[in-house]
């Protein structure tokens, strides 16, 4: 199952914050914005998106439930992309 971290604001934009991978990579595959990766001092990373509409929770939700369905090739291109941010420290 999911780590949902939390829905946030900051300097008045609407954000959802991750740890799990995975999730991360689903709202990425869907179009979510990624704003940030927040690196915790033992190097764990929460992955923030834009969420003007606070949608992300239910997408996640929707998706884990199997009510949605992404298109692979999509999944497997943000899971490179990510990957790519994790695994640079810039």
């Amino acid at each position: 199952m999911i780590k949902i971290t939390a829905a946030i604001m900051k300097n008045n934009v609407k954000q959802y914050k991750i740890k799990d991978f995975y999730g991360a990579c689903v709202l990425r595959t869907l179009g979510f914005e990624i704003q940030e990766l927040d690196r915790t001092p033992h190097d764990f990373v929460n992955f923030v998106f834009l969420d003007p509409d606070q949608k992300a929770k239910k997408v996640l939700s929707d998706y884990w439930n199997h009510n949605i369905q992404v298109d692979a090739r999509a999944m497997v291109e943000a899971i490179n992309e990510l990957k790519t941010r994790l695994y640079s420290r810039t």
